[in-house]
């Protein structure tokens, strides 16, 4: 146990040492996103409550803490913890691949896939959501199969304060996250246990579940004047009408970045979040879903093969660096192929491994259920959005947990 757990804190050193070299070999500029994070951190330092229209104090937070440890104006900082906690990652995959898999191979081919990806290092040198967005997507996955499995209410309790708080680093995943926790209630209210000491469970859970939001609705209170545990704007028609305003692959910077953008909706990232009070925000948000509908309207069936090309366009990788990459045709096929081929030894791994362990055991199959409705979650929610191809990186954990078993499998049979 002990050689495992070195082999493993070595594994993720030199996982931190790949990102930091990863990123260095293709810096980015610090722009649009990246600013309106790093404000917001720079106010919670400031007035200690900060909230804005349209993001969240999640990732925010994770700023604070390395400012106060650093300095505010160096964000080199943060892209050594964004290495420390993508390789923590892999941690989490290779304790959660050992839940699952009896072979005792498949949690280090798992770990190794996952320690040296590139999709997700590519992302440790921004300001941006995606890897501390990853790591708790993944830590509630693992919490949730842990508690499935082992049915300990202080997991339960450490799965409700983790949905809660990824919501805030990842709004997306906000009826995920609800679901999940409903989830584990509903198994939780099946095990026998004393009524007092359920109850006190159950209060404690709902509580901690709820906990992350009230920093949301302070903030919502005291800037705005509204009892909302969410962004005040309204977030849904807008990312409906450049959906349908953006129908096809999102932008990237290979297409000419913002000037790919139709002029409409480069006219709704400057209106949207100007109006200054409650009322105003509603008619902002009912425009948009009116001029949605329109295009909607005049031809249903368009928009529903829209959707159906978009679910499939957030898991497309077309290129690693979010902002600027040098052009190179031979790595961006690479990148996209390898992603393709990520993608099927994923979900071929899930569908292999549930066939197999049908027999097995009742949880696994409850557990493979799951997963799927996780992707398949990510491909839905996202197909009304932008469906910008790093949404669905957090979704990546768990293809390359799935990936690191279809691997093994494989080599097992052709051997």
């Amino acid at each position: 146990m002990k050689k495992e757990y070195i082999v493993l804190l070595i594994g993720c050193i030199i996982g931190t040492l790949f990102r930091l070299w990863f990123i260095n070999t293709t810096p980015q500029p610090f722009q649009f996103d990246q600013w309106e994070y790093y404000y917001f951190a720079v106010q919670m330092l400031k007035n200690g409550i900060f909230a804005s229209t349209a993001r969240l104090y999640g990732y925010p937070l994770f700023q604070v803490i390395i400012y106060k440890i650093h300095s505010i104006y160096s964000i080199q900082p943060v892209f050594v913890y964004q290495a420390i906690v993508d390789s923590l990652t892999a941690f989490l995959i290779y304790k959660w691949a050992k839940l699952l898999f009896r072979q005792k191979s498949v949690p280090w081919v798992a770990f190794a896939l996952y320690l040296f990806n590139p999709y997700t290092s590519a992302y440790v040198g921004v300001i941006l959501s995606e890897v501390l967005g990853t790591f708790f997507t993944t830590l509630m996955l693992y919490l949730l199969t842990l508690f499935v499995l082992k049915k300990n209410p202080y997991v339960l309790l450490l799965l409700s304060i983790t949905a809660g708080f990824l919501t805030q680093i990842r709004p997306a995943f906000l009826y995920f996250a609800i679901g999940s926790f409903i989830f584990c209630l509903y198994l939780f209210f099946k095990e026998t246990i004393k009524t007092k000491l359920r109850m006190l469970l159950l209060i404690e859970a709902i509580v901690l579940f709820v906990l992350p939001f009230l920093y949301t609705l302070w903030g919502n209170v005291l800037y705005f004047q509204e009892w909302t545990f969410t962004n005040v704007d309204h977030i849904p028609p807008r990312e409906l009408y450049i959906s349908v305003m953006v129908p096809n692959r999102a932008p990237y910077h290979q297409s000419n970045g913002f000037a790919a953008y139709p002029p409409e909706v480069m006219h709704l990232y400057r209106e949207y979040s100007s109006p200054t009070n409650q009322k105003e925000r509603a008619l902002m948000g009912d425009k948009y879903f009116n001029l949605s509908k329109t295009v909607i309207i005049n031809d249903p069936w368009l928009f529903v093969r829209q959707r159906l090309g978009k679910m499939f366009f957030v898991w497309e990788k077309h290129y690693l660096f979010y902002y600027q990459e040098p052009i190179n045709q031979l790595r961006d096929v690479l990148v996209y192929w390898g992603n393709i081929i990520l993608l099927v030894l994923g979900v071929s791994g899930l569908i292999m491994w549930c066939w197999k362990e049908k027999k097995q055991s009742k949880k696994f199959i409850l557990l493979a259920g799951v997963y799927a409705i996780f992707l398949v979650y990510i491909s839905v929610i996202h197909s009304v959005s932008l469906a910008e191809e790093r949404y669905s990186l957090p979704g990546y954990p768990l293809l390359f947990l799935f990936a690191g078993y279809a691997i093994v499998f494989l080599w097992l049979h052709d051997s």
